[in-house]
């Protein structure tokens, strides 16, 4: 999965008008199923992307943890939430919106 492609697409969806949005949000919500989310949610959330692209990889994490919190290994629990809580950190001075999102994840 390329990661551009995934930012181009996620600020595509809130430039564009409404058809394009569609077709741009169906294939977003596909690939926030993928397995390969696991790992891009982490590089949309980086500090040099446009908010709007943290803001996906944040819901991504979210909708990842809730719906298939099964695929992370039980070994690799602690990890996992040591890495969530320093991006909590890492966003302690904004975008909120992206820091709200972590936290509910």
């Amino acid at each position: 999965m390329d990661i551009r492609q995934i930012e181009e697409a996620v600020l595509s969806f809130y430039r564009s008008g409404t058809q394009q949005q569609e077709d741009t949000h169906q294939w977003l919500q596909k690939i926030q199923e993928s397995q390969q989310a696991w790992s891009f949610c982490w590089q949309l959330m980086q500090l040099d992307r446009p908010s709007e692209v943290q803001f996906f990889g944040a819901i991504t994490l979210h909708s990842k943890l809730t719906k298939h919190w099964a695929e992370v290994p039980k070994e690799a629990h602690g990890e996992f939430k040591q890495k969530l809580l320093e991006s909590i950190v890492m966003f302690g001075n904004g975008p909120k919106i992206v820091l709200s999102q972590l936290c509910i994840s």
